[in-house]
């Protein structure tokens, strides 16, 4: 299959198929402010906090006292789901429209982002304290900037281009609607404009992509009007969730009655109950696809020292769609995820299309896929 996919990959390359496809994502954005804690220090010789489990027992130790803990401003940079997820899709070569609240900072913003993106500022961006550990991250954030984004606000700053967007691209990704509580409404409003523009659609011709980001703060009630509003995207769009493995045992303690081991149950329920068509989960260095025919898993090495992890999730989602977009199986879609994400946590940047293919071609045997 691995061998298969490579030819795949240098055929779309050498024919540039890829450079005609047109992405769209929003609608959070992010000022991230990345730290190391520090354990201890002696002279020059500085000590990290190396495990979230560290920093957590240096926490309880400060119970009832308090206590005081140095961190190292590692970088400034643009972050939330939009912004790193439409940058990666840049990186390979999809034309994306970024949707995010930039205002202020559109300097930080235009360096950063992959000349393949063009972004369209909607008001002003949260701002998130980030410390980073060598097994994933602490993230703090300040959203509520995001309170003043609704359709409207969206309709106004993006123009007509977003009738243009809704109508013909193939990929229209909606993200972070955890911690946009406008989220639901604004979907609302789509699902609207869809229903009176019914002749102007290719019934399941372009892809919904939906990344919740961490759904731990937000109710049983709020869930569940989310997904009914998520399954009316289905009559227009092929819809597809993404989930880590956080997100998917929050999701079922919250919506499923017993316990499981098997962290794909929650995808079947979601499938099988008719929110959407398909559901990726993608926990660190594997990823599993739940449709009603079938289920796949992938695996690649973990990365024992990561560079970065914020942004992990959001490049394994445009390995993936990167393969949906240009018409590659299941198996093959997750193979490009989980590998972007590897190699932007190893390497701290995110790969272009090429990487990806030497990847595949140096590395076939340590790559896993597995019909479940």
């Amino acid at each position: 299959m691995l061998e298969d996919l490579k030819g795949k990959i240098e055929k779309i390359i050498e024919e540039k198929k890829y450079l005609d496809k047109n992405a769209a994502i929003g609608f959070d954005g992010f000022v991230d402010k990345i730290y190391r804690p520090i354990s201890s220090q002696e002279g020059k010789t500085i000590n990290y906090y190396k495990t979230i489990d560290d920093f957590g027992d240096r926490i309880k130790q400060a119970s009832g006292l308090s206590c005081d803990i140095d961190i190292e401003l590692e970088s400034i940079q643009p972050g939330g789901n939009t912004p790193l997820f439409a940058n990666s899709l840049g990186h390979l070569g999809i034309n994306t429209d970024c949707i995010s609240p930039i205002d202020e900072y559109e300097e930080i913003f235009n360096k950063y982002m992959s000349k393949n993106c063009n972004i369209y500022s909607i008001g002003k961006p949260a701002l998130s304290f980030v410390l980073e550990f060598f097994d994933g991250k602490i993230m703090l954030g300040d959203t509520h900037t995001f309170k003043e984004i609704d359709y409207n606000t969206i309709k106004n700053k993006v123009g007509d281009k977003i009738y243009e967007i809704l109508n013909n691209y193939e990929l229209l990704s909606m993200v972070n609607w955890s911690h946009f509580n406008n989220m639901t409404s604004i979907w609302k409003k789509i699902i609207n404009y869809l229903n009176q523009n019914q002749d102007k659609f290719n019934n399941k011709e372009q892809t919904l992509f939906i990344d919740l980001a961490d759904t731990s703060s937000r109710s049983i009630k709020d869930i569940k009007e989310m997904l009914k509003t998520l399954s009316d995207f289905r009559d227009y769009y092929r819809v597809i969730i993404g989930l880590n493995e956080n997100e998917v045992r929050d999701l079922g303690k919250k919506m499923m009655t017993n316990n499981f081991k098997d962290i794909t149950n929650i995808g079947k329920h979601l499938v099988n109950s008719g929110f959407v068509d398909e559901v990726v989960i993608h926990p660190v260095a594997e990823a599993y696809l739940v449709k009603k025919s079938n289920k796949v898993k992938v695996r690649v090495p973990k990365v024992e020292a990561p560079v970065l992890t914020v942004g992990g999730g959001d490049n394994f989602n445009a390995g993936f769609i990167w393969g949906i977009l240009n018409n590659l199986t299941d198996q093959e879609s997750l193979v490009l995820g989980t590998v972007n994400a590897r190699l932007f946590v190893e390497k701290g940047s995110s790969p272009s299309i090429d990487d990806l293919y030497n990847y595949i071609s140096k590395n076939k045997d340590s790559i896993e896929v597995i019909n479940i």
